[in-house]
């Protein structure tokens, strides 16, 4: 009788619009029926707050939550999720997610849960060839987020079936799995309803972007609330569950983030600067800039006296975090340069795209154009054109990022020199070298004479690395024991290896790097259960360490250090 009572609902859906001709309806049905959807994994997340690492989504993903709240970490956008809620991230895109800890004592008895989907989508061409293809432009039927309540108990029963048919080991169960998930998305795009309407998540998440985009305005807690449609008290109260601070408080942040990007590009006054970030008072303004960043807006201009646009790779951002210099413009990303993206990228007006370099040559070159620095930084090697453009801009000084003639201490100082940072640079080395003296005690008792292989795994392949920023640290600085499995490559190669290689080998200590991409992740998931991986030695006596792609992709003074604190922990120092 269910099951009769919904085809009735089916059916009398409107399936057209009275506007339209029959002949242009069919069209436009025809062209979206080309659509294909090929489900490559699915998994449940139970994701801690403490657990905040990019993932690269090489396929479409639809993230749906079942229970709890939690966060979704898109670009420059923090979108907040409970019960019902879901999200589509495009292939391509990086995203983080998270559940919040549970705020009070009633709610820990619900842990979140969600359902993690990945899948190719394919649009059939001629002579029914599959080309891959964008939901958001193809797909008009099936929304990119939205929220599902009255059939939420159905669509979480498919997302068990289709987990268990999914991993049943048998071949027509696979089949099943697939065509039950194309049924799922069916459902979620007939019961899906507009996300985060008329709720407090998404009023709130709404009231945030109006302070991005409204910090000059004469803000308050109540107003912020009236726009909220809550009362100030609950707002304030849910902001900062969400975002760590008080709504005011972000009201500041903001501001005086914006002051500072205004202060290095040298818009104008202070007292116009003051006003045009929403403080009518310069000495006030003054005061809350030296509390928050501990140095005074015209301290701060001092430090920002050139002009500075990196260019090419975000490692550059290594050489001047060390010297505590901030560029006006430079290559940031959420995943491939996290730690340069979230402790320097506030500062830095102008974020070149540093996602897949080679493709994105030209709209990079025009935002330096538009920039117009003093001096353009730039890894050595660039092709002959590119380093054409980048000195019609200005004035262009070449590093070494990597192995060169030059040890990485004297490229350093070399670049102190040019930016007339020679106290910062001798300062900085100082502390370096206390930091490794120091390091090196402390691991000769925990790792000694272990022989140490660094290892990174990318689709379903593991390789040997001998990436030069971990080689450096590792053997050269830190004197630690390398593999013999090493032995051949030059620095910055890679060779694949097997499980059966590394068993045989004379490695005592695995550093392990695995890619964060949806594909890579998915092969990282299957091969821990397998007992090829299980009986290795290594990971038998629990010396096998996963390690983040930064810093140990990295060849950079600031990666350095990062390395070294990374092996301090895992060795219990």
């Amino acid at each position: 009788m269910k099951a009769q009572s919904e085809m009735m609902f089916h059916r009398d859906r409107p399936c057209c619009s009275p506007s339209r001709r029959f002949g242009e309806q069919q069209a436009v049905n025809r062209d979206e029926a080309d659509i294909r959807f090929h489900l490559r994994d699915v998994q449940y997340l139970q994701p801690r707050p403490e657990r905040r690492e990019q993932q690269l989504h090489v396929l479409t993903a639809l993230i749906l939550v079942q229970e709890g709240e939690g966060v979704v970490e898109m670009a420059d956008r923090k979108m907040l999720v409970r019960k019902g809620d879901f999200i589509v991230c495009p292939a391509g895109s990086t995203s983080v997610f998270y559940f919040h800890t549970p705020a009070h004592s009633s709610e820990a008895s619900i842990p979140g849960l969600a359902a993690l989907f990945h899948f190719d989508c394919y649009r059939l061409g001629e002579n029914f060839r599959e080309i891959p293809t964008v939901l958001d432009t193809t797909c008009s039927w099936l929304p990119s987020s939205g929220k599902l309540t009255s059939q939420l108990e159905r669509i979480g029963m498919h997302c068990r079936s289709i987990f268990e048919h999914f991993y049943s080991g048998e071949t027509r169960s696979l089949w099943l799995a697939r065509i039950e998930f194309e049924h799922m998305l069916h459902e979620i795009s007939l019961y899906a309803e507009t996300p985060f309407s008329n709720d407090r998540m998404g009023a709130i998440e709404s009231t945030k972007a109006f302070i991005d985009q409204h910090y000059a305005d004469e803000l308050s807690l109540e107003k912020l609330a009236e726009l909220a449609e809550l009362s100030p008290k609950y707002f304030a109260e849910q902001f900062k569950k969400y975002y760590a601070v008080s709504p005011m408080e972000y009201v500041a942040e903001v501001r005086l983030r914006k002051a500072k990007q205004l202060l290095a590009s040298g818009s104008g006054p202070m007292k116009e600067i003051a006003h045009a970030v929403g403080y009518r008072d310069e000495f006030y303004f003054s005061r809350k800039f030296k509390k928050s960043f501990g140095i005074s807006p015209s301290a701060y201009l001092k430090t920002r006296h050139s002009k500075l646009a990196v260019y090419g790779t975000s490692a550059i951002l290594g050489y001047l975090a060390a010297l505590d210099a901030t560029p006006y413009a430079a290559p940031l990303h959420p995943k491939w340069s996290p730690y340069y993206y979230r402790t320097m990228g506030p500062d830095i007006p102008v974020h070149l795209n540093a996602y897949l370099h080679r493709q994105f040559q030209q709209e990079n070159l025009e935002q330096i154009q538009a920039a117009q620095p003093e001096l353009i930084l730039c890894p050595s090697g660039l092709q002959g054109w590119e380093l054409d453009v980048l000195r019609k801009c200005s004035r262009v000084y070449e590093i070494e990022c990597a192995n060169g003639d030059k040890a990485w201490k004297d490229r350093l100082k070399d670049l102190s020199t040019v930016l007339h940072r020679e106290e910062e640079a001798e300062a900085w080395l100082v502390k370096f070298d206390e930091l490794l003296a120091e390091a090196k005690q402390s691991l000769s008792s925990t790792i000694g004479t272990a022989r140490v292989l660094p290892i990174r795994m990318l689709n379903d392949n593991f390789y040997v690395s001998g990436d030069e920023g971990a080689s450096e640290t590792l053997f050269t600085q830190l004197g630690l024991v390398s593999s013999e499995m090493l032995n051949g490559l030059k620095p910055g190669e890679s060779r694949r290896c097997t499980l059966e290689e590394i068993r045989e080998s004379d490695a005592d200590l695995l550093l392990l790097v695995v890619r964060q991409d949806s594909r890579t992740l998915e092969h990282w998931r299957n091969i821990q259960r397998h007992p090829d991986w299980s009986s290795l030695p290594q990971v038998k006596r629990g010396d096998v360490y996963v390690m983040a792609s930064y810093p140990w992709r990295e060849y950079s003074p600031t990666a350095f250090v990062h390395m070294i604190q990374d092996l301090l922990r895992i060795s219990g120092n």
